[in-house]
């Protein structure tokens, strides 16, 4: 095989980049050419020859000439990589945009544009491109086009728009009608570098460092030394069968089956003698097949952790920092070798680089699998995107019912439930005892004020083995299916507030607040009354953790005149930590609801009455536990995702996927069905947090447990943790001990 790689000036940063690789990264014999600038490609250029595809215009063909040797592309030998259609500038400049825009982001006084109108636009902008790419694909040229790089977010289309929104819109999707006209032809296309983005592929821009600074849409050498390792893989669909894979195929059938065997010793040191005869200059498809059926055998299991890191660190040093994308799934399949942010990464890149078609299923699976458990909702819309506009070819593979269950859920944390449901039913069409399905579509039902279908649904999981053989999942779904046929009553409340000597040592910002004194717990209970508006009679419980030392007895005798005259129970226990006191509280509760409070907050005028409180969890039997925030309605900490759906926005509720002892009223029914089993038991954790952890690390603990078995959205509705107000709201407490 022999590589050309030619186009328009986006070469130009190719040419440059092979300049600042290191010596023998790229082999001398491949040249890089600007055949073209774009606006040439913009009336007819080319023609039909004798055996191939020439040139009308005298330039072009001059230069196929001298780094050819024809003046015709011909289907034999050479494969071409061309830098050809997806020059998207002189749309993105056009003075159409400055009264018009995409219907997305349209903004007022201005034309919204249908997709299908720039989709038009696109096709009659390239026309004469895609005629000649067409013309090549018939005449059996062998080619692939390479995506131009991203657009900057200095394009001068962005200053004379005034809105970088518009603009990524616009290329987007330009860049998607290209891609549908070339996939019709069934042109492949080595996508831009996934690390070019700022952030997500093709709804960021350019990252700053790959621009070039002496103009405002191409990139630099640095950008060009990203991309033409990936160009060299990617030409290696293109060699013949006899290349270097078919001829290490029996060492590695060896090796492979050693590795099976057990004897990982010698089929490691087999692997070993096939890389080292790969020559990586020229020849990347070994290199290639040799480094993914390695790493395949290194990362299975747990017994070779530490090695397959090292080698996937060596083979990455070997290939110049980009392993071929073959490789890089072979990693992203180990539960233990990368983080699931990293393997994340992976997945995005192989459905932006066009993997085969086996592993475009295999990467959205992975992708949304990724996506939920980093909690990355940008991720998220690219994988659901990525997954509808791969459906068919998903719907062929043998684990289909997994990938639209994981869909749905996704869809489902996207607030999209009408959506969702459809891809449980899939799901469920395909595996009708597909447990996290049938949840799925409980939770669409809960979400839509469904109560009787979410309640049939959560009964018809606990018939299923996988569920009732399961304590937790068992007590979860029951409790759930009780719990949306409550009696309408009012319910009563009370509080407990928990306590203990908190010295002056551990306070740096309320010093003044510390122990023995009680200034803490008294601003605790002072702010609850006020921004609350309890009632002078409202219950409220002390539970005062005691020590034996002589801080502690004055902290005890003045919280005991304290609380006899502000009329508030007092329960003094002995060295117990927060987890037994959490369990002496759920012991000595009566009422419906439980406010449980810790002594070091000030609540804030943004906490809502009471009241307003209860009406709300009367009005929704699935919220079992409503936080009241420390800091912002934002993503961050143990709210690693925010949702919201119809019910919730109307409620003023936010769903959290985490349990805390931050203050919080939460229904006695769950917490002595759900709650106290968990952690009655456990001591593993009672030392972390200052005690805080025996309570949240072993419910979350178990939380994530149930999300693995049930999938998150259902987890988050069995549990039915929420946090007060509308994402980005104020906090309605503060956290004073500290």
């Amino acid at each position: 095989m022999r590589l050309h790689v030619l186009g328009d000036s986006h070469v130009v940063s190719l040419a440059l980049g092979r300049r600042a690789l290191p010596a023998g990264a790229w082999p001398d014999a491949v040249p890089i050419v600007k055949l073209f600038s774009f606006p040439a490609t913009l009336k007819p250029f080319h023609h039909l020859a004798p055996g191939g595809v020439g040139f009308l215009d005298e330039n072009m063909a001059r230069r196929f000439l001298a780094v050819s040797g024809s003046a015709v592309m011909r289907p034999e030998g050479d494969v071409f990589a061309i830098s050809l259609p997806f020059s998207t500038s002189l749309l993105l400049w056009s003075a159409t945009w400055r009264t018009h825009r995409p219907w997305r982001c349209c903004a007022e006084g201005l034309q919204p544009v249908s997709d299908a109108a720039v989709t038009a636009i696109v096709r009659e902008h390239f026309r004469h491109a895609f005629a000649w790419l067409a013309d090549l694909r018939r005449a059996g040229v062998r080619f692939f086009v390479v995506e131009s790089p991203p657009v900057r977010r200095d394009d001068i289309g962005v200053k004379k728009t005034g809105a970088p929104e518009a603009v990524l819109e616009i290329d987007r999707l330009a860049r998607g009608a290209i891609d549908a006209e070339l996939a019709g032809l069934g042109i492949p296309v080595l996508r831009a570098p996934i690390e070019a983005y700022q952030g997500l592929p093709r709804a960021s821009f350019l990252r700053p460092e790959f621009g070039e600074p002496s103009d405002r849409h191409h990139a630099n050498a640095a950008y060009g030394a990203l991309q033409l390792p990936r160009l060299l893989d990617f030409a290696t669909c293109f060699d013949d069968a006899q290349g270097t894979p078919a001829r290490h195929a029996v060492t590695l059938m060896r090796a492979e089956a050693l590795c099976a065997a057990g004897d990982t010793e010698a089929g490691f040191a087999m692997f070993e003698a096939a890389l080292a005869e790969v020559d990586l200059s020229t020849d990347r498809a070994g290199f290639a097949a040799v480094a993914e059926r390695y790493l395949t055998a290194a990362a299975r299991g747990r017994d070779h952790v530490e090695q397959a890191r090292t080698l996937r660190e060596r083979l990455l040093a070997m290939a110049g920092g980009v392993l071929p994308l073959g490789a890089e799934l072979a990693a992203a399949r180990s539960k233990v070798l990368l983080s699931w942010s990293d393997r994340l990464k992976i997945y995005q890149r192989a459905l932006h680089e066009g993997a085969v078609a086996p592993l475009r299923a295999e990467a959205v699976r992975g992708g949304l699998a990724a996506a939920i458990t980093v909690r990355d909702r940008g991720a998220l819309h690219f994988f659901v995107t990525e997954a509808e506009r791969l459906r068919e070819e998903i719907a062929a593979e043998r684990d289909a019912a997994e990938i639209w269950r994981l869909l749905g859920d996704a869809l489902l944390l996207l607030d999209l439930p009408e959506r969702a449901g459809l891809f449980y039913g899939t799901a469920r069409a395909e595996r009708p005892a597909m447990l996290p399905a049938l949840l799925g579509e409980a939770c669409v039902a809960l979400d839509a004020g469904d109560l009787a279908a979410a309640k049939a649904g959560f009964e018809a999981a606990l018939d299923l083995p996988e569920a009732s053989g399961d304590p937790l999942l068992a007590t979860l779904l029951a409790h759930a299916a009780d719990a949306l046929a409550p009696a309408p009553v009012q319910p009563a409340v009370e509080a407990f507030v928990f306590t203990h000597l908190h010295r002056k040592e551990k306070l740096q910002v309320f010093g003044d607040l510390a122990g023995p004194g009680l200034g803490l717990i008294q601003r605790t209970v002072m702010t609850m009354r006020e921004r609350m508006e309890l009632r002078p009679d409202f219950p409220i419980t002390v539970l005062y953790d005691h020590r034996e030392t002589e801080e502690n007895a004055i902290y005890r005798r003045n919280l005991e005149a304290w609380c006899a005259e502000a009329g508030l129970g007092l329960v003094v226990n002995h060295g117990n930590g927060l987890r037994r006191q959490w369990l002496d509280a759920m012991a000595r509760a009566r009422t419906d609801l439980v406010l449980l409070i810790e002594h070091d907050l000030e609540f804030q005028p943004e906490c809502p009455p009471l009241s307003r409180v209860v009406e709300t969890m009367l009005a929704r039997p699935d919220a079992f536990y409503i936080r009241y925030a420390r800091r912002s309605n934002v993503v961050a900490g143990y709210d690693s995702i925010l949702t919201q759906g119809r019910r919730d926005r109307e409620s003023r509720l936010c769903r959290t996927p985490t349990f805390s002892n931050n203050p919080q009223i939460i229904r006695r029914d769950y917490l002595l069905r759900v709650i106290r089993p968990l952690i009655s038991e456990s001591t593993a954790a009672d030392q972390e947090n200052f005690g805080a952890g025996g309570v949240e690390r072993t419910v979350n603990n178990r939380y994530r447990y149930v999300e693995s078995r049930a999938g998150l959205p259902a987890a988050m509705r069995l549990f039915g943790t929420f946090v007060w107000g509308h994402p980005g709201e104020p906090r309605t407490a503060t956290h004073i001990g500290r």
